[in-house]
């Protein structure tokens, strides 16, 4: 029962009255509070529900299982009714459309779904719940309206956790009338693993009446941007970052685009390494495209921003996330550019050695060589020698993005202000002028 109300957390008390509105009974008898603590005992030392400040509820992994046995036991509609009807009457807020969300596809009542969505499209973290193992038989039983968001939801859990994604790809594989829809999320989980030609080779699988698509098109353009940014080739990322905005315009009159990749969003990271005018400003009109479009990949583009940042030893922000995620991982190369000593804070540096551990098991080996190459920045040694960051770069020809945004020394940054607005002034003057203007802008340096 505590796993079909998550994230609810509730007391002994509560757990009472929902069993007895439930009509659970043990032996013909209803449950007293006694009995409901030394339950909880067991469940908490079993690792199956966690203690929460309001009382105890399933711990992260657990929900599914437990409702589907509420399920298969014929209780979930008591139980929720149980739930609903034993509380005070409170102001409705998202928990509740989680726990409902979740139970109404455990049952398989879609109509029950649809007035919850009020029939708007889902969001692909709305499906996580069947994720951690993908439930592939829950998948296949979804109606095509919310299958795709549940595949993409999948898929991001993956990604964000650095968990084994071959049973949600094979699942795409299988499931997805709109492959192209995910190829570029698949095509990225290849890339944190380090499989670049199994990244490119995504979108040549497609089926063929989906292969020429704009979706298609611009995904395989960002990851081989993505790919030559780890390799270190900034100016092959930025011709492949011109072939997805030349592929997302195909078929649009709309001159300001921004590819919705998380590829082509980190590979911005090529933009801020190059250090030119020209790449400055290419980056600028990005980032001004990016928030036009309301482009949600808002991790990538704080990363990108904080980049930027370490440049010019200004102040970088971090999400604090201190639990294993991809966040993390972005949060360390944040630090590892300005704050190195934040990285050694051993809360941190527990939750990116759990991230690394996590990784590993995954199969993510770009992933763990950064992860490593950030414990080591950290002062952590032991297994990050076992296994050292340089030589999976090696394997892989990669170069890790920990040095990427160093700041400059002080007459560099000067220096680089007055090429920045030497290319500034003269890109004005001929937007004014025409292309036949001219202007010339001369320095005189003295050596003191």
């Amino acid at each position: 029962m505590i796993g079909t109300l998550s994230p609810f957390a509730l007391g002994v008390a509560r757990l009472r009255k929902v069993l007895s509105a439930a009509n659970v009974t043990v032996a013909g008898y209803r449950l007293q509070d006694k009995q409901i603590r030394a339950a909880v005992k067991e469940l908490e030392a079993a690792a199956i529900v966690v203690r929460d400040h309001n009382g105890v509820c399933a711990t992260p992994g657990w929900e599914l299982f437990l409702t589907r046995a509420a399920h298969q036991m014929h209780s979930l509609p008591a139980i929720t009714a149980g739930f609903f009807d034993s509380g005070p009457s409170t102001y409705w807020d998202q928990s509740d459309a989680v726990m409902l969300f979740r139970i109404h596809v455990v049952m398989g009542d879609f109509d029950a779904l649809d007035e919850l969505t009020y029939g708007e499209p889902t969001t692909p973290g709305s499906w996580w719940f069947l994720a951690d193992p993908p439930a592939v038989d829950l998948l296949e039983r979804l109606p095509p309206r919310y299958r795709e968001d549940a595949l993409a939801g999948c898929l991001e859990y993956a990604i964000e956790a650095a968990a084994a994604p071959d049973t949600a790809i094979a699942a795409c594989l299988e499931l997805s009338g709109e492959l192209s829809r995910h190829a570029a999320d698949i095509a990225f989980l290849h890339v944190l693993k380090g499989r670049f030609e199994d990244a490119a080779g995504v979108f040549a699988a497609l089926p063929p009446a989906q292969r020429d698509s704009r979706a298609a098109a611009t995904g395989l353009a960002a990851t081989q941007a993505l790919v030559a940014l780890l390799r270190g080739e900034d100016s092959n990322a930025g011709t492949h970052l011109d072939a997805a905005i030349k592929a997302e315009k195909r078929g649009s009159r709309k001159r300001i685009v921004f590819p919705d990749s998380r590829a082509f969003a980190l590979t911005l990271l090529s933009l801020v390494r190059t250090r030119t005018p020209e790449s400055m400003h290419k980056l600028e009109e990005l980032l001004n495209a990016a928030e036009r479009r309301n482009v949600k990949r808002h991790s990538e583009l704080n990363l990108v921003a904080n980049a930027l940042a370490a440049q010019r030893e200004e102040i970088v922000y971090h999400t604090g996330r201190m639990f294993p995620c991809l966040d993390l991982l972005y949060d360390g190369l944040a630090l590892a550019w300005r704050s190195k000593a934040a990285l050694q804070e051993s809360e941190r540096r527990d939750a990116l050695a759990e991230y690394r551990d996590q990784a590993r098991a995954g199969g993510y080996d770009w992933v763990t060589a950064e992860c490593d190459a950030l414990l080591r920045l950290a002062g952590v040694t032991g297994t990050v020698a076992e296994s050292p960051s340089e030589d999976v770069h090696a394997r892989l020809g990669t170069t890790t993005l920990t040095t990427l945004a160093t700041p400059a020394a002080g007459w560099e940054r000067t220096l680089r202000a007055l090429e920045q607005y030497a290319y500034d002034t003269v890109g004005n003057a001929r937007g004014k002028a025409g292309p036949t203007a001219e202007r010339r802008l001369v320095w005189e340096l003295q050596d003191y």
